[in-house]
């Protein structure tokens, strides 16, 4: 898990080859009043690699997945309030 607020982007770092890789926007991708992009906070991996998911509290709770072979997020949830989200973990083997 990562973790960390920050802009707009998700940002890729390709730890096997030690280079940045693309960027990924979260602008355009929730509803109205977060139309603009959103920072994620937590961040997960899943073990193949294929899909990193994110979350953040900032007055609403949401979560978000990006399909980083497209490198691009293609589902996401605004979960609404009272709902909260503590933590996330992606399963580490079988």
């Amino acid at each position: 898990m990562l973790y960390g607020g920050g802009d707009a982007w998700v940002h890729v770092y390709d730890a096997a080859t030690n280079q940045e890789g693309d960027s990924i926007s979260t602008q355009g991708v929730l509803e109205p009043p977060f139309e603009l992009g959103v920072p994620v906070a937590e961040i997960c991996i899943t073990p193949d690699g294929r899909w990193l998911v994110a979350t953040h509290y900032d007055g609403w709770p949401y979560i978000v997945a990006a399909d980083l072979r497209q490198m691009t997020i293609v589902k996401h949830r605004i979960l609404g309030w009272p709902s909260s989200v503590q933590g996330l973990d992606c399963q580490n083997g079988k």
